[in-house]
């Protein structure tokens, strides 16, 4: 399906292969993953917290860098 009539407001754009194809070559890139920990707002059981550990450790060992991951007070609010 054409976008633009399902949008009509949506402006043309040009395709840029060159742009395409350097997206491609990203095999040696891997993501940042944050992993959200305990928030007194979202309380979680023991297989939770289980889980979310051996997904921390699964993405380390593959190489993923992880960062934990806090919401402040104020997102809850």
């Amino acid at each position: 399906a054409d976008v633009r009539f399902a949008d009509p407001n949506l402006k043309p754009s040009e395709w840029n292969e060159d742009a395409f194809l350097a997206a491609q070559d990203v095999s040696d890139i891997k993501p940042k993953i944050g992993i959200l920990q305990d928030s007194p707002f979202l309380p979680t059981g023991a297989a939770v917290k289980r889980a979310v550990y051996y997904a921390e450790f699964t993405l380390k060992r593959l190489g993923y860098e992880v960062v934990p991951f806090f919401l402040t007070d104020e997102v809850w609010q």
